[in-house]
């Protein structure tokens, strides 16, 4: 039996980094940011727009993925090499 199953329903799975008041500051900047550019003109999607919203959503997925303990793992990994 699948271990996210809990009687035929999916069990919510609970990551670190969601209780982080961090990551939820990163979440508000990655809507405001696209909440602002939906004011801009259609010309500049791809020259301001496109960047604006990918580097908040940059520092969103980096607060997720440097929180896992994967990242622990190849720490001490490379440093006991």
């Amino acid at each position: 039996m699948d271990r996210n199953l809990e009687g035929g329903k999916m069990a919510e799975i609970k990551f670190r980094f969601e209780d982080l008041t961090m990551n939820e500051k990163a979440l508000d900047f990655v809507s405001l940011s696209y909440g602002r550019c939906k004011n801009f003109p259609k010309n500049e999607d791809y020259a301001f727009c496109s960047p604006f919203t990918k580097a908040p959503t940059s520092i969103a997925l980096s607060i997720a993925e440097g929180s896992s303990d994967t990242d622990k793992q190849l720490r001490t990994k490379n440093t006991n090499l």
